[in-house]
């Protein structure tokens, strides 16, 4: 049995598009849709609950607020693997469309070649890009020191814009840290647990079902949560495999944009829980020796 782990907030029409598309390639009679709605602040459940509320294999399960990314994933996780005690658990965002005949079939596949613990697809963005693995090795102390320094600086810089209302584009400082980054992970080890897997789609199988009582990390809100999973893989012997012969698309950004605020409100936003998860990622590293 596999069961997939929609994380739902807000934004009716992409999920249901999500749905949708993965309603027409599953071909296990025995497989379960499960839709965590993470505190929506509309109709949300309403909606989605009048449209898929018939079908017997899909569950809507509501949060009281907005768990954020871990913790809303992890009660649709630990949902499934008390009800239905799947071979797999599929964490999906809501802003992917599955369209490959054959998945499931593939999934299993892979398995029974490789008996991974966890697993990613390849991910395809709207732009053509291959976007697994998120990065080939772990972050170093020395990385993540240096990525949470430059983003406490422009955290700061957009306060100080905010609290003044400069509303106009200091260009230096915006195009230096706007610049796109090509990701140097030469630090870590080199085997298959240090693999970081793209979190819009992260496939766990049975042993680490059975091994663990959540998907993720619960400590962080947002962002990080694909490099604490691998420090867990790494600590406790799991390994991760990258799929390629699997594949799901992306809409990327859809699901975790914060609704209403300003830009640099959003900005504020997303670089606050950055950096908060970089801080315990760097603390879960330090405790584990791994620099």
């Amino acid at each position: 049995m596999i069961c997939y782990i929609i994380l739902h907030y807000n934004n009716t029409e992409v999920t249901i598009k999500c749905i949708n598309s993965l309603i027409k390639i599953i071909t296990n009679k025995e497989s379960q849709i499960i839709i965590v709605d993470n505190g929506s602040q509309n109709d949300s459940y309403n909606i989605l609950q009048s449209k898929f509320g018939s079908l017997s294999n899909l569950k809507i399960i509501k949060t009281k607020t907005n768990l954020g990314f871990a913790r809303g994933n992890n009660v649709g996780y630990c949902y499934a693997k008390k009800i239905f005690h799947p071979q797999f658990i599929i964490v999906c965002n809501n802003d992917l469309i599955f369209e490959q005949h054959g998945f499931e079939e593939k999934l299993l596949d892979i398995y029974e070649r490789y008996n991974f613990d966890v697993a990613g697809p390849d991910i395809i963005n709207l732009d053509g890009v291959h976007q697994n693995p998120h990065r080939t090795h772990m972050l170093s102390l020395k990385e993540i020191s240096k990525m949470n320094r430059r983003k406490f600086i422009f955290l700061l810089y957009l306060k100080v814009k905010l609290r003044f209302s400069i509303f106009r584009k200091i260009n230096i400082l915006e195009t230096i840290y706007d610049r796109p980054k090509r990701e140097n992970c030469s630090s870590m080890l080199h085997d298959e647990s240090s693999i970081v897997v793209q979190g819009s789609c992260i496939i766990f199988s049975k042993n680490y079902i059975e091994q663990e009582d959540t998907a993720f990390c619960p400590d962080t809100f947002l962002y990080y949560e694909e490099d604490l999973l691998s420090l867990r893989c790494k600590k406790k012997g799991y390994t991760i495999k990258i799929c390629p012969e699997i594949v799901v698309r992306h809409l990327e950004g859809k699901s975790t944009c914060p609704s209403g605020g300003t830009e640099i409100q959003k900005r504020i936003f997303s670089l606050s829980h950055m950096l908060e998860s970089g801080r315990i990622y760097k603390d879960k590293l330090l405790k584990m020796n791994l620099f």
